[in-house]
């Protein structure tokens, strides 16, 4: 025993020395940080905030401006002149055009209102994968603490059995035991010794998987904090359903929906548009006559002044046939509505069964664990009763083996049951927040 004990002792202070005690904040606000699903979804609600900036701009007029030089040869009508050119010819334009949209069946504002709905739903969704985050985070580091706990009490079996293997040496030196019973204790000292390193080993996986979980640099020292799960009965938390941000949730999803479907009815309407455009231009076929009573082009600015030309327009578009477009477009937009609140109440059954069967669980673990701790103690009078008969000569090993095993068996379930307990009750706070 001493020698195993040596062996993982090196083996912890090997890999703990020097680390820093990670508790279960640190470790769930290092995973929030460093996640990388997080950060891409923060992309996604980046992307989506774009997309609603995009929608103001939509009440905008557009503006553009054109200039062109170019040079023409053969005959052709000369825009400026409306006369035949029919030799190289340069010439220049410029104008600026703008178009604003002044009714289209309020298609902007309903795209505005959905952009919105499609924002808000994106950022619920951060909310939803931090939760569960947190979740996976608290279950493996209680994981973790579970191990440490499963290792001490393999560990304080081992040593009673090694007790129990030292005085039997000295009473077969005493000629009191034979060896037979020596070789029956040593087969159970090698047992416990497995156990041990199976259980450090568990400890060293199941805190590689909570460092992964975290996205922690595999270089890093990490050492989970030594502590122990409570066992005392807290209070249920009373926690309404509705309140999750699942429910925030899908109801802007039905508001995109809906949205999506007041768009799609935007195109039966007619769309009024007004378009105002100013340019001006320069023509080498645009010529007069000089002092010398030569046709030469006329100057650059006096053409642009001369060439100036405004115009407005306002444009009505009635729609009357478009092969249905628009009639299927408000069909699949109904269909999607319907979709939404389906989900809606999927999402509202879901979140309610969820919750109700975690209260349910938490007041049957509270009546495993006073049933747990009964078991403990009755196990632990009916093992020190049964080391006074074995020390007594009254009792042979394999008998106090056995009641020493089920001894162990209720401290593991005692463990394991507060385990759940402890993060049934975490995962209901995580619910609350």
């Amino acid at each position: 025993m001493k020698k195993l004990l040596l062996i993982l002792n090196l083996i912890i202070c090997s890999t703990v020395f020097g680390q820093e005690n990670w508790t279960l904040e640190k470790c769930i606000d290092y995973a929030l940080k460093n996640n990388l699903n997080i950060k891409e979804n923060q992309l996604d609600v980046d992307l989506s905030k774009a997309s609603l900036n995009k929608t103001t701009f939509n009440y905008l007029p557009s503006l553009n401006a054109n200039a062109s030089h170019g040079y023409n040869w053969g005959q052709r009508i000369d825009p400026f002149t409306n006369t035949f050119a029919t030799k190289q010819v340069r010439s220049n334009n410029f104008y600026l055009n703008s178009s604003v949209t002044l009714f289209s069946g309020l298609q902007n504002y309903h795209t505005k209102q959905q952009a919105k709905s499609a924002y808000k739903a994106q950022q619920y969704n951060i909310e939803i994968q931090q939760r569960n985050l947190k979740i996976d985070v608290t279950a493996a580091y209680l994981q973790v603490v579970l191990n440490q706990e499963i290792l001490l009490t393999y560990q304080e079996q081992l040593k009673l059995t090694e007790q129990q293997k030292e005085r039997t040496e000295l009473l077969i030196e005493a000629n009191r035991k034979t060896k037979s019973e020596l070789l029956e204790i040593e087969a159970q000292v090698s047992l416990n010794e497995l156990n041990v390193t199976k259980a450090a080993n568990d400890i060293k996986t199941a805190t590689l998987l909570l460092k992964q979980l975290i996205n922690l640099p595999k270089e890093t020292e990490f050492k989970v904090e030594q502590t122990e799960i409570s066992e005392s009965l807290e209070q249920l938390i009373e926690l309404d359903y509705t309140t999750l941000v699942e429910m925030e949730q899908a109801k802007e999803r039905v508001n995109s929906s809906f949205k999506s479907l007041q768009i799609a009815k935007g195109g039966l309407y007619p769309r009024l548009s007004l378009n105002a455009s100013v340019g001006s231009g320069f023509s080498g076929n645009n010529t007069a006559l000089n002092t010398n009573g030569e046709f030469v082009p006329k100057a650059f600015n006096q053409q642009l002044d001369e060439n100036l030309y405004q115009s407005v327009t306002l444009s009505l578009s009635i729609p009357i046939l478009d092969r249905h477009q628009t009639t299927f477009n408000i069909q699949r937009a109904k269909i999607e509505v319907e979709k939404a609140k389906i989900n809606q109440e999927k999402t509202n059954q879901d979140l309610e069964n969820k919750i109700e069967q975690l209260k349910v669980d938490i007041i049957n673990t509270q009546s495993e664990l006073s049933s747990s701790e009964k078991a403990l103690k009755s196990a632990q009078l009916s093992s020190e009763n049964a080391k006074l008969k074995y020390e007594n000569g009254v009792m042979n090993f394999t008998a106090y083996n056995e009641i020493n095993t089920k001894l162990f068996v209720a401290q593991s379930n005692l463990i394991q049951v507060k385990f759940k307990y402890h993060f049934k009750n975490k995962l209901m706070l995580i619910y609350s927040k």
